[in-house]
């Protein structure tokens, strides 16, 4: 976050902070290794070691930038919603919700709500991260398609996710997804209650269908705010998320 704010660009990572600010370039080959084996490696030592060391001289260079730029306050303001606790618990059933699709129909919210919420009871009792397991992408594309075969979806299952995508995890998938396409074909009062707490979810949070006018305005507001965060050399996203301006109009 203080990163952006200083002009080093958005979602920068640990290992690029380090090389950015300190020229030091990180090995990150550790990373997915086994760290549940004693004694840990001599090499996954040094990796968890390199992870902390250099924390104190990031911070101390970035807080004398945000302070010659006046922005210390603007990166306090982002710092404090960490320290909320709601934002580190999701509810299975709530999970669909922060994956911010692209898409308003309420059948394929339906299917994102079910993909979402088996890969946030799978990671949450396996002790694994969601994007370990499947990449937000990939659960909105399966979303909003039609249905997919054993085989074709066995083939869209990224293979840079096989370190812990096990025949175990394919299956119960597999399952899952075929669960979310039933459930949907099954006239009863849950679908219908379903449907009922998409649409008002939707209708809270801004989620309706644009006028003209509205999308011109989106777009004159869009550009006004990448010209400012050009100016300041910040991420555009840091000032409003497009989302953000679709819900204020």
């Amino acid at each position: 976050i203080a990163a952006g704010f200083v002009g080093l660009g958005e979602g920068l990572g640990y290992e690029k902070l380090v090389y950015n600010l300190l020229h030091i370039q990180i090995d990150k080959g550790e990373q997915f290794t086994n760290w549940l084996q004693r004694p840990l490696r001599d090499r996954q030592l040094e990796y968890a070691i390199n992870d902390v060391l250099y924390l104190k001289e990031i911070y101390l260079l970035l807080t004398k930038r945000l302070n010659s730029l006046g922005r210390q306050e603007w990166a306090q303001e982002s710092f404090l919603n960490l320290s909320k606790a709601e934002n580190y618990f999701t509810s299975p059933p709530n999970a669909w919700k922060k994956l911010k699709p692209p898409f308003t129909n309420w059948r394929h919210l339906s299917i994102l709500w079910d993909l979402a919420a088996w890969r946030e009871r799978y990671a949450q009792t396996n002790n694994i991260s969601r994007s370990s397991l499947t990449d937000n992408s990939l659960l909105i594309e399966l979303s909003s398609c039609p249905f997919l075969s054993r085989e074709e979806l066995e083939k869209v299952l990224p293979s840079s996710r096989q370190r812990t995508l096990t025949l175990e995890y394919v299956r119960e998938f597999l399952t899952a997804y075929q669960a979310a396409f039933d459930f949907l074909n099954t006239p009863c009062l849950e679908l219908e209650e379903r449907k009922k707490a998409i649409k008002d979810w939707q209708s809270r949070h801004g989620y309706r269908r644009l006028t003209t006018d509205q999308k011109y305005r989106i777009g004159r507001i869009h550009h006004e705010i990448e010209q400012i965060a050009q100016t300041l050399n910040i991420p555009v996203n840091y000032l409003a998320t497009r989302k953000d301006i679709e819900s204020y109009m």
